[in-house]
């Protein structure tokens, strides 16, 4: 029986502790000991090859504001300032790591500082054949691909300009290579955004299951996040989503396969009790904020980024329900694993 690997363990650890302050003390104590205690989510490029219409980059105007790329020098500044600490890096946050040519940069310098968890965020359209070796040989553990449709027309309607026998042979190719080097890395996990209309798709995962092989799968409804389409799963059809979801997970038990799903707050209304702890162990690198926090491996250390952005303070004030989370982390880790 295939078990899930360290990082669900710890989100299953991290959903049981229900008090917002305990894990706001392990945080700070984890800090103070010196030990791992960062999610680090980068976006080495800040653009991106596909216009999904639930995703911001639809919008022209978006496109046009988010450009630049992390450099190879860059790169190993972040690495020197971050990685010691750093449970978990996860290459792509929003935007396309693999438009930055200099990528696979990140895994290498990951594998020397040895953080514990490495895993990319992808439309995969871009991802070839060399990539994946070197993944296999950096012992990535996981590539996350988008996926809004398991069906052609709904993967074409939603993922603009993408290609959904790429996506498809994608997912075959990462399984022979897997096999070809004897490695059970990186396991393959999917994200499937819902709405009203690519719904129904889901009620023929018992079909794309037995044809296509992954190991995790994550279902989430729709949110507004500055996209074209962005309508809620209306009240009709959230009741028809949490049966679709039923149905899943007895097939995803049987195929011993990870479902991670929003069961508890399907509009996104509700406000997010560890926000605080999200914010502080999330840590968000792109070529705008290397630029706005001035990061450099000659003067930037891990304390002096955490004093610039008031790290400790906000912790040690929310202990005293002094300091309230950015509302943007309301909609983060609202999954659980089923």
């Amino acid at each position: 029986m295939k078990k899930p690997y360290h990082i669900y363990s710890l989100l299953r650890l991290y959903k049981k502790i229900k008090s917002p302050k305990l894990k706001i003390v392990g945080l700070m104590g984890s800090s103070a000991m010196g030990l791992r205690h960062l999610s680090l989510r980068v976006d080495p490029a800040s653009s991106c090859n596909l216009f999904c219409l639930m995703c911001y980059f639809s919008d022209s105007e978006i496109r046009k504001q988010r450009k630049g790329q992390i450099s190879v020098e860059e790169m190993h500044q972040i690495a020197k300032i971050f990685f010691s600490k750093a449970f978990q890096l996860v290459i792509g946050c929003g935007a396309e790591p693999t438009l930055n040519r200099e990528f696979m940069e990140l895994f290498k310098l990951a594998k020397d500082y040895k953080v514990p968890n490495l895993s990319i965020v992808s439309n995969g359209q871009l991802l070839r054949e060399s990539h994946i070796k070197e993944m296999i040989q950096y012992g990535v553990d996981e590539i996350i691909l988008s996926t809004h449709g398991l069906s052609k027309i709904n993967y074409e309607k939603f993922m603009v300009n993408g290609k959904y026998d790429q996506f498809i042979y994608l997912l075959e190719l990462i399984n022979r290579l897997k096999k070809e080097s004897n490695s059970s890395k990186p396991q393959i996990r999917l994200n499937y955004t819902v709405n009203e209309e690519n719904l129904d798709d889901l009620k023929t995962f018992d079909v794309f299951s037995e044809n296509f092989v992954f190991d995790t799968i994550q279902i989430r409804p729709i949110m507004d996040i500055g996209g074209k389409y962005n309508k809620v799963l209306p009240k009709g059809k959230q009741k028809e989503y949490l049966e679709i979801l039923s149905s899943i997970k007895e097939k995803c038990d049987q195929k011993k396969i990870i479902l991670l799903a929003n069961t508890n707050d399907i509009t996104h209304e509700q406000k997010n009790k560890d926000g605080v702890v999200i914010e502080s162990v999330y840590t968000y690198i792109s070529k705008k904020t290397i630029d706005e926090l001035q990061l450099n491996s000659k003067t930037s250390t891990l304390k002096r980024y955490k004093n610039k952005i008031g790290w400790n303070n906000k912790l040690f004030n929310a202990l005293f329900n002094h300091y309230e989370a950015n509302s943007s982390v309301d909609k983060n880790l609202k999954y659980d694993v089923l």
